[in-house]
């Protein structure tokens, strides 16, 4: 990013959107293509997750996200793609040479891949915060979508961060969309503790294979639950 300076302003928004698709050709329109053929069946399954939980916490969460307007296709995307992260199971990162390996939990693995602030004010702490947190870990921060608004009904404002540079997006999918191009784009990892999400996204709406992949059971267990 500091070294082709235009990828930091607005129209590098779209040399890396062709980069992606140089890559990937064909594979451009796949998440908007097939995400909301899945989308309900995610929020069912997140439904039989909430009956399951023992744990009141996690199943006050969920239920706040199966609240949202249902008719209101941005709200229950959203709900959506929040819902994932409590249908895998955390992966105990590698120890790296003087660090502890780490388990997240699923809040973590939900704010790896979807980081909601209330306000604006709270972005620059945010971002302070995880990158220390990551340091602490012996490892980099990843590119992270991060919503802003007062609740999960009223968001305001979408972004993308890589490196420093802030993507502002219009809705969920389109910066699940710009986050995953430009991970791949830019050769970049996927955020450590939301590995399985992105991986299952990868499979199971972009439909790309590369010689990197990992295989989680998890991830092919919701691949089989969902039909794909």
């Amino acid at each position: 990013m500091k070294k082709l300076p235009a990828l930091k302003k607005l129209a590098g928004y779209n040399l890396l959107i062709q980069d992606f698709n140089f890559l990937y050709p064909n594979k451009q329109n796949n998440l908007v293509e097939n995400f909301p053929l899945h989308k309900s069946k995610i929020l069912k399954l997140g439904r039989i997750q909430s009956n399951n939980l023992k744990n009141k916490f996690l199943k006050s969460i969920i239920d706040e996200y199966l609240n949202l307007t249902p008719e209101n296709d941005e709200a229950s995307s959203l709900a959506a793609f929040l819902i994932l992260s409590f249908l895998f199971s955390p992966i105990t990162t590698k120890r790296k040479r003087g660090k502890t390996a780490w388990r997240p939990s699923k809040i973590e693995m939900k704010d790896g891949f979807i980081t909601h602030i209330k306000s604006h004010t709270e972005l620059q702490d945010t971002v302070t915060r995880r990158k220390e947190k990551y340091a602490q870990l012996g490892t980099t921060l990843q590119p992270l979508i991060i919503i802003v608004g007062p609740n999960c009904y009223n968001i305001s404002q979408y972004f993308v961060l890589v490196d420093d540079t802030f993507y502002v997006l219009n809705s969920i999918l389109s910066s699940v969309d710009c986050c995953f191009k430009r991970i791949h784009a830019l050769n970049l990892q996927y955020p450590v503790e939301s590995l399985p999400i992105w991986s299952f996204i990868q499979k199971g709406f972009y439909k790309i294979k590369t010689p990197w992949d990992t295989k989680y059971v998890c991830v092919n267990s919701l691949l089989i639950d969902l039909g794909i």
